[in-house]
């Protein structure tokens, strides 16, 4: 769970640095999981990640995801405005 959580945040990293973004900008997360018994190893990656922050963004997790590939245990979407600071 863990190298699968870490991959989909790297990879939101690079999108959101193609945006001229960081995780900063994220204001909602949106995490699923095929089973809620890798809860733990997902929030400890996202702890991670987002510990530097002043303010996390919103986040939501559901369990019970069915994926298009059967080695696939979760997939996380981001919400995020880029440049939109006054």
């Amino acid at each position: 769970m863990e190298a699968q959580a870490e991959e989909c945040f790297a990879r939101l990293m690079r999108a959101l640095a193609q945006e001229g973004g960081s995780f900063a900008d994220v204001l909602k997360l949106n995490t699923y999981l095929s089973d809620m018994r890798d809860y733990a190893g997902f929030d400890a990656v996202r702890r991670g990640i987002l510990a530097p922050l002043a303010v996390p963004p919103a986040s939501t997790c559901v369990g019970g995801a069915s994926f298009t590939t059967p080695l696939t245990r979760i997939e996380i979407e981001a919400i995020a405005v880029i440049g939109a600071k006054a």
